[in-house]
């Protein structure tokens, strides 16, 4: 049997009856629950642990009195905002799930808030700027009796129905007023109507082969060593003579591609069956059923080979249209018809075709088969790639909507509606004007990340504010705009949306027509110019597109052009005379004479050009 040794406490040390009970403010012995715990036994060191265990046993007991007043209330005991389905419309909700991120400001530099409100309706977003000069107490009382500055009953309904039923119809609501309440559920019916127009997309599909995204066939259609870009539509020759076809094929209707020349070497350009069969000498327009065009050497190639069409130059666009009604095959350069360039082609069961090029060494090309809008469309000829139609319709829609908003402005003193001009619009802080902002942009965002509606809708916009002339500080509701959808879209989506506007701009300005004025080179670029004056714009396009993904040194770029009368310079200049005479063995004449009529109408028409080429040139 073992023994405890006890030993005196040394001099100077407490013991722990001492220690526990040296003094009521601070010991564990204060209270009555403690001198309970120690009616029978001394407290020492060694039962601590066990008096500690019984102290803090009987404090368990709250708990049920704490669970009964739970009763009357139903969720988790940890109370935050429910993110997960409990809300409606667009929302930034901090990590915590308690308040809003910080960290977005507004143009004038005031903070922005969004705060989530629980009255009888729990969908109804309020939006609000904290900062001196948007809210005045005055202007809250005028707009509504919320004290967060909403328009109310009748003007609320006025303003919404001005910005959402003008391009609607108004019997959508004939018993309902339009309200945030109900404010998505309006929008939701509005889009769904476009809905429908999917259906008879898929009908069309008739007379094609092959996956909805047309791309290069990089697996198995193709010969001899290319480069293929990332998106699968841009190739460079990195061999002899390189060849490959699409993924898509047709064999009836009326279908137009599009290739846009990035260099002017040797390369041909048409359509191939799959029965064609290349190699390192012999590509498209070499073989039996398959067709091409070469504006490198100006001529056209279906085993044997003809003049045909005009030289083409980098930057040129070549639109290749088949016809498997008639059995044609025609070409444009730059929305220019060519001619029929073939008739009367193989066609009948077994044959279809498949947009096919065949490139030397280091040539590049990049290809539209529908992804993006067609630069020169043709009418009656459908492109290979389907537009995403029901998306189109519900971006200019939302659009529309957009511009509605724009063009609304708000009176905070007198609390009615009054027509704005759009070109001074601000982001300020009139809850009601962003609620509906942050409903439109709620379905506007997602759609602003595919390269189509960025295109066709956006950039078409935002190109359209510039058109009024001026310097590009004269237009800040682009700014405005590039404001908004920083505050209302998603980081990624902004990201992908300013990616995909930079490189439509790079290719619009590329590959547009030389004009003397350089014109429609000038228009990309100002909105190229008003995009990177935006400071948040500029950093994330510096930092992650302009130098990564672009070559942004192609914006100082200008073709030259091959064909003066294409460049407008005939126009110009449609004589030309000489200042001095040369004889025949080409000295200058030290004759005098004098001039003839037909010389002076030369020599003015010549100056009259030169003065016009001038003013051109100074334009730059």
């Amino acid at each position: 049997m073992s023994h405890a040794v006890v030993a005196p406490a040394p001099k100077g040390y407490l013991g722990a009856a001492e220690i526990l009970g040296k003094s009521k403010s601070n010991s564990y012995e204060s209270g009555k629950s403690a001198v309970r715990g120690i009616t029978k036994k001394h407290l020492t060191f060694q039962n601590l642990q066990e008096h500690l265990d019984r102290l803090l046993a009987e404090e368990n007991g709250s708990e049920d009195s704490q669970d009964q007043l739970t009763e009357g209330r139903l969720g988790p005991s940890t109370v935050v905002l429910d993110h997960t389905s409990g809300f409606e419309g667009l929302l930034l909700v901090d990590d915590d799930l308690l308040r809003r991120g910080g960290g977005d400001v507004a143009p004038d530099g005031s903070e922005l808030v969004l705060l989530v409100l629980f009255p009888e309706d729990l969908h109804l977003l309020q939006c609000q700027l904290r900062g001196e000069g948007h809210l005045q107490e005055e202007g809250q009382k005028e707009l509504g009796e919320d004290g967060l500055g909403l328009l109310q009953d009748q003007r609320q309904l006025e303003y919404l129905r001005q910005s959402f039923l003008k391009c609607s119809c108004v019997c959508l609501f004939p018993r309902k007023h339009l309200t945030f309440q109900n404010l998505q559920e309006h929008l939701d019916r509005l889009l769904a109507e476009e809905n429908g127009s999917e259906d008879s997309q898929d009908q069309l599909t008739e007379g094609r082969l092959g996956p909805s995204t047309v791309v290069l066939d990089h697996t198995s259609g193709f010969e001899g060593l290319l480069l293929v870009d990332d998106d699968l539509l841009r190739v460079i020759g990195h061999s002899n003579f390189g060849s490959i076809r699409a993924t898509m094929c047709v064999y009836k209707g009326k279908w137009i591609y599009e290739v846009l020349i990035s260099s002017q070497g040797l390369m041909q350009i048409g359509w191939c069956t799959l029965n064609c069969r290349f190699n390192q000498e012999e590509g498209v327009g070499d073989t039996p059923d398959s067709y091409a065009y070469d504006g490198n050497r100006v001529r056209k190639w279906n085993v044997t080979t003809t003049n045909y069409g005009k030289s083409w130059a980098a930057g040129d666009i070549v639109s290749c249209l088949i016809d498997l009604e008639e059995g044609t095959i025609a070409f444009c350069l730059n929305g220019i018809s060519l001619g029929t360039a073939f008739d009367n082609i193989t066609r009948g069961a077994g044959m279809a075709y498949f947009p096919a090029i065949s490139l030397s060494f280091k040539e590049s090309v990049a290809f539209n088969f529908g992804s993006r809008p067609l630069r020169y469309p043709v009418e009656g000829y459908r492109p290979l790639q389907d537009p995403p139609v029901a998306d189109l319709v519900k971006a200019r829609k939302l659009l529309g909507f957009l511009k509605n908003v724009i063009h609304i402005g708000i009176d905070v003193t007198e609390g009615k509606l009054v027509e704005k001009d759009a070109s001074t619009w601000q982001l300020q802080g009139e809850p009601t004007v962003l609620i509906t902002l942050a409903h439109i942009f709620n379905y506007f965002s997602p759609l602003m990340c595919k390269v189509y509606l960025v295109e066709d809708v956006l950039m078409t916009f935002l190109l359209s504010i510039l058109e009024r002339g001026g310097a590009v500080e004269a237009h800040p509701l682009i700014q405005q705009l590039l404001d908004l959808m920083w505050l209302l879209m998603e980081e990624y989506e902004v990201h992908e949306c300013l990616k995909q506007l930079l490189m439509s701009l790079l290719r619009a300005y590329r590959f547009s027509p030389i004009i003397p004025d350089l014109g429609l080179q000038i228009h990309y670029l100002r909105l190229t110019i008003a995009v990177l004056k935006h400071e948040k714009s500029r950093k994330y396009l510096l930092s992650n597109v302009l130098f990564d993904v672009l070559r942004s040194v192609v914006f100082f770029y200008i073709k030259s052009p091959l064909r003066v009368e294409e460049a407008g310079l005939q126009e110009l200049i449609p004589t030309t005379w000489w200042p001095n005479r040369f004889t025949k063995e080409g000295k200058e004449s030290k004759e005098v004479k004098e001039e003839s009529a037909e010389e002076r109408l030369r020599r003015r028409a010549y100056e009259r050009g030169c003065q016009r080429l001038k003013k051109c040139i100074e334009g730059l």
